[in-house]
């Protein structure tokens, strides 16, 4: 993968999220199971475009190399923009330091982003093309989710299967092959 790779992702993962239900499917998950969306929209990325499969070792690397700017930017920003929000409902001189904070944070999530592709480069076994995408993207979502060492509550399967259906709809369609073809 190249930094046009991160671009890429990037790209898919605005395309994802916006699709009807993602975002609210994606921040349950945040909020209930403690999950990085980034690291769940990467590995959408890479099931839907065959790049790479992700085991638990792997999401741990990718955990550990993208702590730092989820704990000490992240998380304080998006700490700071919903509080923001609140605070602007009621003060409208505070609507464009939440705008500032938004911008910030969504800058701040370009950044993660570069680095899960940077840092996910060398990590995976080579998508099997035969196989069933949205199983392989079931099967690393839960990995990653046991990994945070949470119980999946009825709303978190919810929010998963909402994920898995937009992701898959994302997926290039394949060229059939039949007899008679040269």
């Amino acid at each position: 993968m190249t930094d046009k790779d991160a671009e890429a992702f990037w790209e898919f993962s605005l395309s994802l999220y916006g699709k009807d239900g993602v975002a609210p499917a994606c921040l349950a998950l945040q909020d209930k199971q403690g999950a990085d969306v980034n690291i769940l929209l990467y590995l959408c990325y890479l099931v839907v475009t065959g790049h790479r499969l992700l085991d638990r070792s792997d999401m741990a690397v990718l955990m550990e190399k993208t702590d730092e700017i989820r704990s000490t930017v992240l998380a304080p920003m998006r700490a700071l923009r919903r509080r923001l929000k609140t605070m602007a409902a009621s003060n409208p001189m505070l609507e464009p330091v939440y705008r500032t904070a938004k911008d910030a944070e969504l800058a701040a999530e370009k950044s993660q982003q570069f680095e899960l592709v940077r840092h996910g480069r060398a990590l995976g076994t080579p998508f099997p093309k035969d196989d069933d995408p949205a199983a392989h993207l079931r099967t690393a979502i839960h990995t990653f989710l046991d990994k945070r060492k949470t119980a999946l509550d009825p709303e978190s399967a919810q929010a998963i299967n909402t994920v898995i259906m937009a992701a898959m709809q994302m997926r290039p369609a394949r060229k059939q092959s039949g007899y008679g073809e040269e």
